[in-house]
């Protein structure tokens, strides 16, 4: 049911381990090619890391489609590709907690 997409995913847990293997495998096993770089017509993204950020930010437009881990669960409950608008990540939102949240754990490693 993915087999048109072409997906990047940056999964991780609050304390920053890998967390994307489960939505990799969910998402090969709905069809779809998991890239490992922007080149890319979606991007799963939860707790990301800056350098994805980063080059998200530097791509031209037209950018992949960025949502969360619930776009994959309910693709996978449905069997079928969902609208990604009920989904959708805005990365410039993600920048600005990422920042306070790499100065804030700065901060008190500093102290």
């Amino acid at each position: 049911v993915l087999k048109d997409c072409r997906i990047f995913v940056d999964v991780r847990t609050d304390e920053d381990d890998d967390a994307g293997g489960l939505f990799v495998e969910m998402l090969e096993g709905l069809g779809a090619k998991v890239r490992f770089g922007l080149l890319a017509n979606r991007v799963v993204f939860k707790n990301g890391l800056m350098s994805t950020l980063s080059r998200y930010k530097l791509l031209s437009d037209p950018k992949p489609h960025v949502v969360n881990i619930a776009w994959v669960v309910e693709c996978a409950e449905q069997c079928k590709k969902v609208d990604g608008g009920p989904f959708h990540v805005n990365l410039d939102l993600v920048n600005v907690a990422d920042v306070n949240k790499v100065c804030t754990s700065f901060l008190q490693t500093c102290r």
